[in-house]
């Protein structure tokens, strides 16, 4: 899952509305189809009704009176694959289909299942895509909180020093002027320190060139190299990974020991990442 995952987030970057409206088209063309379909076997066999219902007993569609005592049930298969059930309505006063009608019901099955596959294709995409969405929103949200609480504050901060310092200056107050220079040039490389983790957190390049495994090591010794800390980092067998689940252990990663060196007092961190039957970062 986690591939596909990936693959519909290259689809949607790459392609985006485009894709989108496309499933939606298909969406209506399959629901379409289905209702021209039932039309035609309710037509050509003379039955009050048919309908099409999906494993879970939804109706996808359905064409007159198909609540009455079911002639027949056809299990419909796409690939291999149960996707629904065509349900027939018996004519009244009769004993059901007669030999002659099966074969069209038959012929017709394959062409229902082919078009209800699309149909749940259709539904799985946009499903895909509304998560995609929100997982977006959820990634833009958590950047705009971190760069009003962390960035902005800091640079605010040395604006505020810029300003004294050229107080301190004209006052003949050279020696209090280079205290907060010295603070300023401090905080400043903290930013640009802090920008390139972000930069780093939107592309994945180290992790597509060197693996998970160093791209996290690599990451951890520059998070680390402005403020010293215990850094003890264990890192089990951890398999074949998909591009998704390392991206998204490699920032979960790195906004936890970011946390801890902007929020806590802590001289050591310890991060542990193994893999059993599931992914365990600690």
């Amino acid at each position: 899952m986690a591939e596909q995952a990936a693959r519909l987030s290259d689809l949607f970057e790459a392609h985006g509305d485009r894709l989108y409206r496309l499933a939606r088209r298909l969406v209506s063309n399959a629901d379409d189809a289905l209702d021209r379909l039932l039309a035609s076997i309710c037509a050509e066999l003379r039955l009050p009704g048919a309908a099409v219902r999906a494993d879970d007993g939804d109706v996808l569609a359905q064409v007159g009176d198909a609540d009455l005592p079911a002639a027949d049930r056809l299990e419909l298969r796409h690939l291999g694959e149960r996707v629904g059930t065509l349900q027939i309505a018996g004519r009244r006063g009769t004993d059901g289909l007669t030999e002659a009608d099966r074969p069209l019901l038959n012929s017709l099955a394959d062409a229902i299942a082919a078009v209800v596959a699309a149909r749940r294709a259709a539904d799985h995409l946009q499903v895909a895509r509304d998560r995609l969405l929100i997982a977006q929103d959820e990634e833009r949200s958590r950047y705009q909180r971190d760069l009003h609480d962390g960035l902005g504050p800091r640079l605010t901060s040395v604006v505020f020093k810029l300003d004294a310092i050229s107080n301190h200056l004209n006052a003949g107050r050279p020696d209090t002027a280079r205290v907060l220079a010295d603070d300023a040039r401090a905080e400043l490389r903290d930013g640009v320190d802090e920008i390139r983790t972000y930069i780093n957190q939107l592309g994945d390049q180290v992790v597509a060139a060197s693996g998970l495994r160093d791209a996290l090591l690599e990451r951890i010794a520059s998070l680390t190299s402005a403020r010293p800390v215990d850094m003890r980092v264990t890192i089990g067998d951890l398999g074949a990974l998909s591009a998704a689940i390392e991206s998204a252990v490699l920032a979960v990663a790195c906004e936890a020991v970011t946390n801890v060196l902007r929020h806590t007092a802590a001289r050591t961190c310890c991060v542990e990442l193994r893999r059993d039957r599931d992914l365990l970062l600690t």
